[in-house]
This record gives structure tokens, C-alpha cells and sequence, in this order.
């Protein structure tokens, strides 16, 4: 005997399990429409926990929380976007944030910045020659806010680029704004109409190994060293009317030496021959001129600007410390006995020095700066960037040393 069902009840058995399955006890009732609200509601209570808006991401906050910086982060939230939406093309926007948003702090905190950079970043291999003191990469904008406040106070309020504060005491403070809506890549700019941020670097020279030019690298890092087989990952954009050919931004923590390069004596003498910097001058009539200083000798230093970065050479004429050996000064002469006096509290650097004796040939990478004294006048003084020693030798250098040795043993 055959069971007969007519097509009305197979629509009953087919409603009645759906209810079962909507309305089982312990799990709501949900439509596929209910399911995207309710992830849209989601993704409302994260973005206002995190202070986010729809289009973009407060990466500054992100970087906090992960203990990471605001461009790793940044790069991080491209990477995994691209992923999630190539493989799942069809979400809204709102469905992207959220899955992001669950998935960044795994991949910040179980890859180091060195893995994640080798995924994400162009590698960069060369030899560093110098190394600056740590800079606030944000100077120059600051600056132009002050700037704007001495030339046309009303103006810098009203452009929102000073903002006037009062601290717990009640002492106004004038604090730099950042009011640029946009990054140079186009992207939206996360500090936006936010006080403009500390953001530590270092600026190095570097010369690439594949195509030999000078390359500045603008990276937070310190424990670098001169002279060695370096490899940093970051992005490389060109530049024109510069000493250097492209500028790299190194990411943090993105860094690689693997030993000593034999040949830095080479690439420190390309660098010298080839390495300017421009100052202009203003004449009585508001005129400016423009002069190049390359191949400078120890006889030019004291005639330089007290700003800016230069290249010299000579031969090792003192070495000396501060009392408490955190810092050490070296003096080089160059053939007509000119001498030149610089100074580094770099440890890597000053670990170079130990190494080197009087006579010595040496190209140095100095950065020209000044202080005020007592008497209100700006005095000027070098900054070592990096040091290179000529282990060949030559006739002056090694005469140099045999009479030293000769004094020495008297």
C-alpha cells in the first residue's frame, strides 16, 4: 500500500519544519534579513567602542592597543582588507570593517614586525654610512604652525592650524594642528584636526647594492651599525634635486645586518664625491642665492651653516670622552692640518671610534647643529652620523701612524 500526498500538505510538512527549525527552544527565531541587521549592529557597537567612523579606521588608537605604530598598523589593515574582500567579494563595507576589525589583532600580535614586513613591504639591501640623532619627523609641520602664529596670530586660530588649550593649572598652551584632510597617498588622514603627533625617527644614508645610488631612509630604529650588509623593508618613493635618489620609509623593527661589507671604504668615498648640500642666502635687496658645499674639507666646516648634514674626509687627529663615557668626540685633520671636531652618543658609533687610532684615514658624515650660550649667541657643533676607516692605508696615513708610534715610544 502506497502513501498518496497531495501537494497541499507537502507545503504544510514543509512549513511546520521550518517553524521547528526557526523556533527551537534555546536558539531565537532569525530571517537572513534579521542576520544582517543584526552584524550591522555589530559593527555600530565596535566602531563606537573604537571611535571609528564607517570609512576609516583610527589606526593611532589600533597602534596603542597592540603596542604597534600607527603606519604598521595602517599597512596591516590594507593587507588583511585585501584579503578578506578577495575571498569574500560580495559583503557591504560595513561587513569588511568588522571582519577586519575581529581579525587585526591576530595578525599584529602573532607575527613580528619583521615577518609582517617581509609579506607586506618592499626589501631594500645596501651598506649605511650614517646615521642621525633621533628627530621628531613632525618638526617641520609644527614649525609652520608657530610660524603662522608669530606672522598672523588671528589667522592661525581661525585656520584651526593653533589650537588654544588650558592644562590642569590653568596655563594656556598653544598646541600645532594637524589640517590636512589627506595623506600624500590620498588615503584619509587618521589625525585629522588632531594635535600634531611626536613620530620618532632616525634619518640614515644608505646605498642600494642593485642600483648603487644614495638612498635616504627615514625609519624608528637604533641599534644600527656603519659599513654593514644592511637589508630594510618599508616603501621607496623617488625624489628630485636631492644628493640622494628616493627616500625609504623603513618600517619599525624592519631591519637586518649580516656582517661587515668589505668593500665600505669604496661606497664611502662615491658618497663623498658625490654627496651636496644646498643653502640659500638672502642679500640686502631681499635677493636669495644659492650655494652648493660638496667635497668639503676640514677647512670649509667652520664656514657652514649651523644646520644641514656634510660629508669630509681626513685623518684621525684625537680621540676623547666625557667624564662619564656617554659621549665621545673625535678630531680629524685633513692634509694642511685643519681639524674638525665632532661628537655621538650612538653606541654603535662610538664603538667605531675605539677601533680607530691617530692617523687613520676617515670619511665622516657630520650633521651641523647649534646651541645657545650664556651670552645669547648660537654656537655651532658637529654631530658624527657615521664614521668609515681606510684599512688599505695609504703614504700620508701610514706615515702619520709611524710617527705617532715614534712619539709614542719616547
Amino acid at each position: 500500500m502506497s502513501l498518496i500526498v497531495d501537494a497541499i500538505e507537502i507545503e504544510q510538512w514543509i512549513k511546520k519544519g521550518l517553524e521547528k527549525t526557526l523556533h527551537t527552544e534555546g536558539f531565537p527565531s532569525i530571517t537572513p534579513e534579521d542576520h544582517d541587521e543584526s552584524l550591522k549592529q555589530k559593527v555600530k557597537q565596535n566602531v563606537n567602542s573604537s571611535e571609528l567612523t564607517m570609512t576609516s579606521y583610527n589606526y593611532k588608537e589600533i597602534a596603542e592597543k597592540y603596542k604597534s605604530d600607527a603606519e604598521t598598523v595602517k599597512e596591516a589593515i590594507a593587507a588583511l582588507e585585501k584579503e578578506i574582500r578577495s575571498l569574500s567579494p560580495k559583503e557591504s563595507d560595513e561587513v569588511y570593517q568588522f571582519l577586519v576589525m575581529q581579525g587585526i589583532g591576530n595578525k599584529l600580535m602573532k607575527s613580528s614586525p619583521l615577518d609582517f614586513a617581509k609579506e607586506n613591504a618592499e626589501e631594500f639591501n645596501g651598506v649605511i654610512l650614517a646615521v642621525s640623532k633621533v628627530r621628531d619627523l613632525n618638526d617641520y609641520p609644527k614649525r609652520q604652525a608657530w610660524k603662522l602664529l608669530r606672522e598672523n596670530q588671528q589667522l592661525a586660530l581661525s585656520s584651526g592650524k593653533i589650537r588654544l588649550e588650558k592644562d590642569d593649572n590653568g596655563v594656556e598652551r598653544k598646541i600645532p594642528i594637524d589640517m590636512e584632510p589627506t595623506l600624500r597617498d590620498g588615503s584619509a588622514n587618521p589625525n585629522y584636526k588632531q594635535p600634531i603627533p611626536y613620530k620618532r625617527a632616525r634619518e640614515l644614508f644608505m646605498i642600494l647594492n642593485d642600483t648603487g645610488e644614495l638612498a635616504l631612509v627615514r625609519m624608528d630604529i637604533d641599534n644600527v651599525n656603519i659599513g654593514q650588509k644592511s637589508t630594510i623593508y618599508g616603501k621607496k618613493s623617488a625624489v628630485k634635486d636631492k644628493p640622494y635618489k628616493s627616500v625609504i620609509r623603513g618600517w619599525h623593527g624592519a631591519y637586518e645586518e649580516s656582517g661587515a661589507y668589505n668593500t665600505a671604504w669604496q661606497l664611502a668615498e662615491k658618497l663623498y664625491d658625490s654627496f651636496y648640500t644646498e643653502t640659500k642666502f638672502k642679500d640686502e635687496n631681499g635677493n636669495y642665492s644659492t650655494v652648493v658645499h660638496q667635497k668639503i674639507t676640514a677647512a670649509d666646516v667652520a664656514n657652514l651653516p649651523s644646520y644641514g648634514y656634510y660629508v669630509t674626509r681626513g685623518y684621525v687627529d684625537g680621540i676623547s670622552q666625557n667624564n662619564d663615557g656617554t659621549k665621545t668626540y673625535l678630531t680629524v685633520s685633513d692634509d694642511d692640518g685643519n681639524k674638525v671636531r665632532s661628537s655621538t652618543g650612538y653606541e654603535s658609533i662610538m664603538a667605531d671610534i675605539d677601533n680607530l687610532a691617530n692617523g687613520d684615514e676617515v670619511i665622516i658624515v657630520i650633521e651641523r647643529n647649534s646651541f645657545k650660550n650664556n651670552e645669547g649667541q648660537y654656537v655651532p657643533y658637529n654631530v658624527l652620523m657615521g664614521v668609515t676607516k681606510n684599512n688599505a692605508g695609504n703614504t700620508f696615513s701610514d706615515a702619520l701612524k709611524r710617527l705617532n708610534s715614534l712619539r709614542g715610544n719616547k
